[in-house]
């Protein structure tokens, strides 16, 4: 039951069902409007809609799709396009299809401005077709909006998310490089900090708390994380300086 109105009609007449055979067996209508609507109310919640939950995450697969081509792009949209609009690609990589209808793969790593809709529909306008269906990630909607009643074709969207899932059924998701981003972004967090321009900062953070153990009860503390930041300034220290790449030959 996916439609509001039929869940509505559902737990209506359900309403009437339970008020009428509560109130003939208590022969109390309060009670029997209260019962029947705490067991619609159970009702509704149980029949409510569910989100199929999915490990697809479409900002994995949008920088593979991005640097596609448009007929690589194409080749694989129209494995998941309906038969029903006769969809072809033609020679330039571009999705047509019934009553003069361009699909159009126009994805980005960033939202796609009002101003390129605009170009796109007159573009789309000279070569003579009269709708394009734009498959996008992200798009400005306010500016959209403004825009709709001066296009020169109507423009729809198609979310890429869609489009993945179709894609994901019949196992034609695209190849994507799985990296561990945790692991790397510590490697490249540790490569930063221990840089040996930022030896000195750890050396006087280690001296520092070696000298403040002598003072504190805490002295065991202190002269572990003094050891840490001495070991890294070391380790600082053992790094080549860095220079900065020349692009001509020495």
């Amino acid at each position: 039951m996916n439609k509001i109105a039929d869940r509505i009609f559902l737990i209506t007449i359900l309403f009437i069902l339970f008020t009428l055979w509560i109130t003939y067996l208590s022969k109390n209508i309060i009670l029997a409007l209260i019962l029947a609507s705490i067991l619609c109310l159970v009702i509704g919640l149980l029949i409510r809609p569910r989100k199929i939950k999915t490990s697809l995450k479409v900002d994995e697969y949008l920088p593979k799709l991005c640097v596609m081509t448009n007929k690589e792009l194409s080749d694989i949209l129209l494995k998941v396009i309906s038969k029903d609009i006769h969809p072809k690609v033609s020679p330039k990589g571009l999705i047509t299809a019934d009553n003069k209808m361009l699909i159009f793969p126009m994805l980005k790593m960033r939202e796609i401005t009002a101003d390129e809709i605009c170009k796109l529909s007159e573009s789309a306008k000279r070569l003579n077709y009269n709708k394009i269906v734009l498959i996008v990630a992200r798009y400005d909607k306010a500016g959209y909006d403004k825009i709709k009643p001066y296009l020169a074709t109507t423009v729809e969207f198609l979310d890429i998310e869609k489009v993945l899932f179709a894609l994901q059924k019949q196992a034609l998701l695209p190849e994507i490089n799985h990296k561990k981003k945790v692991k790397q972004r510590f490697i490249t967090l540790f490569k930063n900090a221990t840089k040996r321009k930022n030896g000195k900062y750890f050396l006087l953070t280690g001296l520092s708390t070696a000298f403040l153990s002598i003072f504190t009860p805490l002295t065991l503390y202190y002269l572990i994380f003094s050891t840490l930041m001495l070991a890294t300034s070391i380790c600082c220290y053992l790094k080549k300086s860095e220079q900065t790449p020349s692009v001509l030959n020495n």
